[in-house]
């Protein structure tokens, strides 16, 4: 089967372009083929007509092939373009090849014509894919380059064997205030502008690239005087074998976010100080109160028993009354005195529950012992206490927010565990108090844990804050839930903690 071929011939001479058709022929194809033999006419057929190659003689009249070469080019074509001429000189031929001719042959010897269009055609093929892959490399450049300079974080790329700046986006002006052709000359030079407390860890993580992943926050001076913070990121590029070629970053300015978070962070903790305070002063309240009841109307009633119980005594000695009058007389004494008992009773149970005298008599160990005891009582829950030391060296107030969270702990179990069974342990480890409370309940859930009305928790973690402790708290559907909290020991480390949980008397 014969091959198609579409032939413009640059020729003058009709026998010529017949032997040229013919020796096509005789080599396998099938020419559709133009003779022209004039400028007009050869741009004429260009516009008209997809060709497969280009024929030329290279001398005619009024035309020739270095001429008809640049109509092609003019025209946007890369065709295959082989010179056949009567009698050419090897300079002639020479300076055909180096303006943009791709072969030349002699017309009486038409034996390589087939193999150069075959030739030429395979290398205008991958002339054209080269032309049409670069085509598409320039585009994605360009819209590489339209996304990174619209951006407004900074994005860079550089070698990773050379460390050799391949790219800066615009950004870099803008946030560090210095011109991007330092970088080109200098790949550290920002180095230099980086805040000296944090030049150290910058470096060293850099050096770490890429098998650690670089993701650090810094601070800048920038020119105009002010110091900015970044956030800076990296990744390495590898190529078809898996080797690295190229470190890629993005570089944000995030000083904004950082003065938003430091405000942040600041109201946050005017409140818990505020929480600190308010807590201080009710403690302080309950102790006075509790105080005052204890003291006043525990004097009272213990004053009104006696008299009672010296109107008792006066009235079996009496003879002033009737007979019949004493045993009714005697019975109301009794009952007022029992009342009295019952006050006495419960003077003493609001005063311990306002603040325990426990707490400050014998200590924070001791008062939880006792709460433990009190919650068995109170619930019917059988509760395991075990301590590994024998002294909490906490002071008042903190031994006062301990008690307090270990108090939330408890009735939180009694309230929502649904459990049968707890367990205290305290002990001492490294340097920390360590209270865990474990149950055999329903097992607390990951939602509740994070929901934002569980003012419990929230109360319970707050608290802890305070005391630079940690909370952990865990839940195991069916199998219970474990609170542990870790409290700081040392006065050094709580010291900032008392300023805001005290409160001047």
């Amino acid at each position: 089967m014969k091959t198609s071929l579409q032939v413009l011939i640059v020729e003058d001479s009709e026998d010529d372009t017949r032997l040229v058709v013919e020796a096509l022929e005789e080599r396998g194809y099938q020419p559709t083929y133009q003779r022209v033999e004039t400028p007009e006419e050869m741009k004429e057929a260009l516009l008209k007509k997809r060709w497969d190659v280009i024929l030329a003689d290279y001398f005619m009249p009024r035309f020739d092939a270095l001429k008809a070469m640049r109509l092609m080019k003019d025209a946007g074509l890369d065709l295959p373009f082989i010179i056949i001429s009567g009698s050419i000189g090897e300079e002639i031929a020479v300076a055909a090849m180096k303006a943009g001719a791709h072969d030349y042959m002699m017309k009486d010897n038409l034996s390589r014509l087939s193999p150069a269009i075959e030739r030429e055609r395979q290398e205008a093929v991958r002339r054209s894919e080269h032309r049409q892959a670069e085509f598409a490399l320039q585009q994605s450049e360009e819209r590489f380059r339209q996304l990174a300079e619209s951006i407004e974080q900074v994005f860079w790329m550089k070698t990773f064997a050379t460390n050799k700046v391949m790219y800066v986006s615009p950004s870099y002006e803008r946030i560090w205030g210095r011109n991007r052709r330092e970088l080109f000359e200098n790949p550290e030079s920002f180095i230099e502008w980086i805040y000296p407390d944090d030049r150290d860890r910058v470096i060293a993580a850099l050096k770490k690239l890429p098998s650690q992943f670089y993701d650090l926050e810094y601070r800048i001076f920038h020119p105009d005087g002010s110091v900015r913070w970044i956030r800076d990121r990296a990744f390495p590029t590898r190529n078809e074998r898996g080797e690295i070629y190229r470190i890629s970053g993005i570089t944000d300015d995030v000083t904004e976010q950082k003065r938003a978070d430091e405000k942040l962070k600041a109201s946050r903790q005017q409140l818990r100080d505020l929480a600190a305070r308010l807590d201080s002063i009710r403690e302080k309240e309950r102790t006075w109160i509790a105080r005052e009841i204890h003291d006043e109307l525990g004097q009272l009633f213990t004053g009104i028993k006696y008299e009672l119980c010296h109107l008792q005594k006066g009235l079996s000695k009496s003879e002033g009354h009737r007979t019949e009058d004493k045993p009714a007389l005697g019975e109301k004494i009794k009952s007022t005195l029992d009342l009295v008992d019952a006050a006495i009773k419960s003077v003493q149970k609001i005063a311990t529950e306002l603040r325990p005298g426990i707490l400050d008599e014998l200590g924070l160990l001791a008062a939880i012992r006792w709460q433990t005891s009190e919650f068995q009582k109170r619930t019917g829950l059988v509760c395991r206490f075990r301590s590994e030391i024998q002294t909490i060296p906490l002071d008042r107030d903190r031994t006062t927010a301990v008690f307090r969270i270990f108090q939330e702990i408890m009735t939180n179990v009694a309230r929502h565990a649904g459990a049968t069974h707890v367990q205290i342990q305290i002990k001492e480890k490294s340097g920390h108090l360590q209270i865990d409370v474990k149950d055999n309940g329903r097992g607390i859930t990951p939602e509740e844990m994070a929901d934002p009305k569980s003012l419990g928790l929230l109360g319970i973690r707050e608290r802890m804050l305070l005391l630079a402790g940690e909370t952990e708290i865990n839940g195991v559907p069916q199998k219970g839930t474990h609170v542990r909290l870790k409290i700081p020991l040392q006065e050094a480390e709580g010291a900032s903690v008392n300023a805001a949980l005290r409160v001047k008397d």
